[in-house]
């Protein structure tokens, strides 16, 4: 079957040929084929005539939309929901079978209004029921030392980190063993400030302080334990810790973090706390 002749222009959705092996029987097929050919024609000759109805702006556009309503592709229901907004269908492009207007495609429709019709804005602005609001809480002379010696500490000198794993079975069984003999008992951070405290006698270039235009070498070694307080975390300081004993930094450490509990310290002493602090 050849449903288009050579050098004829073929319509849209039309049969242009049927393809098969020899003796093959396409007579079941031709009635549907010549249908749909049908439709198709059918279906641009209505196109055309919207298509000019649409484009006369004289009084008898009127008629010829009324008579062209009958040649519309669109389901009853469809036409019903037209009827009912106010749609002019001849503006829609139906998605059903060969353009057929379907209820679909009139959902999201919005019928324009006639000129000179007052618009009615029926969009309403939501009303929360919430108020913006803040509570302002004064900083404490702690907190404000704290801030400041952090960002000096942050912002004005070069940072680097490093990070190692060690295996403190050792140090756990040694913290045992003088736990069990001395009245002072020893904390793990006790003996990592004395371990650090020795390190930088070992290696004094890391005991520096950078100084802007130059970098301080301190011959001293101070090293500072944060403890953490609700009013923010502040550093005390075991100073020249690499020559006190165990218990020595056991004491001093504990009589720190009680005199930072109960506050018992002044600016003073904070200032000195976090210019001295190393570690």
């Amino acid at each position: 079957y050849q449903g288009v002749k050579e050098g004829e222009s073929a319509k849209i959705n039309s049969v242009i040929a049927i393809i098969g092996s020899e003796g093959f029987d396409i007579n079941p097929y031709l009635p549907t084929i010549l249908n749909e050919s049908l439709d198709s024609a059918n279906s641009s000759t209505e196109t055309k005539i919207q298509i000019e109805a649409t484009s006369l702006n004289t009084p008898s556009q009127t008629t010829s939309n009324i008579e062209s309503d009958a040649r519309i592709k669109a389901s009853p229901l469809a036409k019903r929901i037209a009827k009912e907004k106010g749609i002019d269908l001849h503006e829609i492009i139906g998605s059903g079978d060969y353009g057929r207007i379907i209820k679909r495609d009139l959902e999201n429709i919005t019928p324009k209004q006639e000129a000179g019709a007052p618009q009615i804005n029926t969009m309403q602005t939501p009303v929360f029921p919430f108020n913006e609001g803040y509570t302002d809480i004064p900083n404490t002379q702690m907190r404000n030392i704290i801030a400041q010696r952090l960002g000096e500490s942050k912002f004005s000198a070069p940072h680097f980190y490093l990070k190692t794993t060690v295996q403190l079975d050792q140090l756990i069984s040694a913290r045992k063993q003088i736990n069990n003999v001395s009245d002072i008992k020893i904390s793990i951070n006790d003996m990592m400030i004395k371990a650090v405290a020795l390190a930088l006698t070992k290696h004094p270039a890391v005991n520096s302080s950078w100084m802007g235009e130059f970098i301080r070498q301190n011959h001293h070694v101070h090293i500072g334990s944060a403890i953490a307080l609700p009013e923010g975390l502040i550093v005390p300081v075991i100073k020249f810790a690499n020559h006190k004993t165990l218990s020595q930094i056991s004491s001093e450490a504990n009589a720190l973090y009680e005199k930072a509990r109960t506050k018992k310290y002044n600016r003073k002493s904070l200032q000195e706390i976090h210019l001295q602090f190393l570690i």
